[in-house]
């Protein structure tokens, strides 16, 4: 604890106030649970951001160490220490309609073959912000739910993206599939 307060006492001069929390949020990353300092820093650091506005400038910094500990997890494949950073900022997502840290929640969720929690934050993600990412999230979440029609509804979304073009033509091959064999025939036609 005493390096990150001299390396916090050190980088107060910088412009960006956050940075401390930034390092000590991709140090968190590798970990199960965030480090032992790391609360109470981001509580002096928020503190010393803006003494008159402590709850908010606390909140920011919070939800700063959070969203990057979530980030770095994430792309790292570490899913219990995502969840935990998840966990800890999911109202603030919500409340922010943050699109970028739910589309990472739910893709957290589905790597995990955990479609039914995934598809409501990548509702939540495309709701707020619409991208090809975000809609290969939600079709795939769908699909996976065994919602083929409302999956292809989503793909169709953005009609060039190479990944949803492939998974509209994955989803139409399996729908002649399952028509062709259940005695469909008329259906295969269509």
């Amino acid at each position: 604890m005493e390096l990150s307060q001299r390396r916090l006492e050190r980088d107060r001069g910088g412009s960006d106030a956050a940075r401390p929390i930034s390092r000590l949020a991709r140090r968190a990353a590798a970990l199960s649970s965030p480090p032992r300092n790391g609360p109470p820093l981001v509580a002096s650091e928020a503190t010393r951001a803006s003494k008159a506005k402590a709850p908010k400038a606390y909140a920011e910094i919070r939800y700063r160490f959070y969203s990057k500990w979530l980030y770095a997890a994430a792309g790292q494949s570490h899913w219990p220490a995502a969840e935990q950073a998840a966990k800890a900022i999911e109202p603030d997502i919500k409340a922010r309609k943050d699109a970028n840290a739910a589309a990472t929640i739910g893709w957290m969720e589905l790597k995990q073959n955990k479609p039914a929690l995934a598809q409501p934050w990548f509702d939540a993600s495309f709701g707020w912000s619409p991208k090809p990412d975000t809609a290969l999230g939600l079709a795939l979440s769908l699909r996976a739910l065994g919602k083929a029609d409302p999956a292809l509804a989503v793909a169709s979304r953005f009609p060039h993206d190479a990944k949803l073009i492939a998974l509209r033509q994955d989803i139409l091959a399996n729908a002649v599939s399952t028509s062709y064999i259940a005695g469909h025939y008329g259906k295969v036609l269509h």
